[in-house]
């Protein structure tokens, strides 16, 4: 589902929208405690433009009591800085709570940022200075930092935007018209995954032009994790398909070569091996030995790049290699699965847009 002209309110007064500078939209979901902290510093960083912004919480179907801390924090913080929330009965994921928020924000400049994230004091300022200084500028990025300095452990969780071109929503003002031009977020997104770069690219194909804002800081928490980390990542691939049809151009130019796409660049030792040996089994190829000392050599080699690829400015141990090496030779293939999943699931949703069109 894509965002349209229509689907936002009637326009306000022009004199309503002059006087409200931004809305700093929020979605959360089962995060009271995190979205409590996150609100916190919003309100200290537009401490001082109240009465010229508002805030607004898109609930994403929480069982953890947000929604009534939130209207508590709205009466209590009142109306120099409005706090709204929009609350939904079940979740559909991040993609459409930010759309819900962007619906009913009544500003020009959206500004967004998730409920684990805080923002810093000057964060607010310097994203409305970005875009009165840059008024060529459609959608301003912010640096985001980690709170815990590196090195990270290899399971850990962590987001950095240090020099931009990465689009992260949880530091990012966009102009309502690029945002309508863009269509919004694509709601097919159902999880934390790909939505924000899928969002950039649609305003990257619509002439949008970004700034890097370093003084627009806001701190993304590191997460814990152990292992089967990168097994439980490897569904995310579902997305690939989804976002390369959409912007096959950009997604080749634009995202890292070795680990930025579907399959990282050493994945292909991986796959290659595989094939050379069901080759041999098949008796397409001779099985002698120099082929199975290929097809191990080919392997060993993937694994042996795997493995430096995740450890590589991470904090590790030795006994944490055997099972991080265990899963870096399962993740290829189970990734691979997931990959013509979304595949398939692709081309189901361009046949049923096209019946649609068609009037099937």
């Amino acid at each position: 589902m894509k965002i349209k002209s229509a689907d936002f309110p009637p326009k306000q007064p022009h004199r309503f929208l002059t006087r409200l500078r931004a809305s700093i939209i929020i979605p959360t979901r089962d995060r009271m405690r995190d979205l409590s902290g996150c609100l916190r510093a919003v309100r200290k960083s537009a401490s001082g433009l109240r009465g010229r912004a508002e805030v607004i919480v898109v609930d994403d179907g929480s069982r953890d009591g947000t929604p009534a801390m939130v209207r508590k924090l709205a009466r209590i913080w009142g109306r120099r800085l409005p706090l709204r929330l929009i609350h939904l009965n079940k979740p559909h994921g991040p993609a459409t709570a930010r759309n819900r928020g962007a619906r009913a924000a009544r500003s020009e400049t959206l500004v967004f940022t998730d409920s684990d994230c805080i923002p810093k004091p000057a964060w607010f300022g310097a994203m409305l200075s970005a875009i009165s200084r840059h008024p060529e500028v459609t959608a301003v990025e912010g640096r985001t930092v980690p709170n815990q300095r590196p090195p990270h452990g290899i399971y850990d969780h962590s987001e950095e935007n240090r020099n931009g071109k990465r689009w992260l929503t949880c530091n990012l003002a966009v102009k309502r018209s690029a945002f309508l031009n863009a269509g919004g977020f694509d709601e097919h997104y159902r999880r934390p995954v790909r939505e924000d770069t899928d969002f950039a690219f649609a305003m990257l194909e619509c002439g949008a032009r970004t700034f890097f804002s370093r003084n627009a800081v806001v701190v993304h928490p590191v997460r814990a994790g152990g292992p089967g980390k990168f097994l439980r990542e490897a569904k995310q691939g579902i997305y690939e398909p989804l976002i390369f049809a959409k912007y096959p151009l950009l997604y080749l130019t634009k995202l890292k070569w070795l680990d930025g796409y579907a399959f990282p660049a050493w994945y292909l030792g991986f796959y290659a091996g595989a094939v050379w040996a069901i080759l041999m089994w098949m008796g397409t190829v001779p099985a002698g030995s120099r082929g199975i000392t290929g097809a191990v050599i080919l392997g060993a080699g993937a694994l042996l790049a795997s493995v430096l690829a995740r450890i590589r400015g991470r904090r590790w141990t030795a006994g944490e290699l055997p099972a991080l090496a265990l899963e870096s030779l399962i993740v290829p293939f189970i990734r691979l699965w997931w990959v013509a999943l979304g595949c398939l699931w692709v081309l189901g949703l361009a046949l049923v847009g096209r019946l649609r069109k068609s009037g099937g």
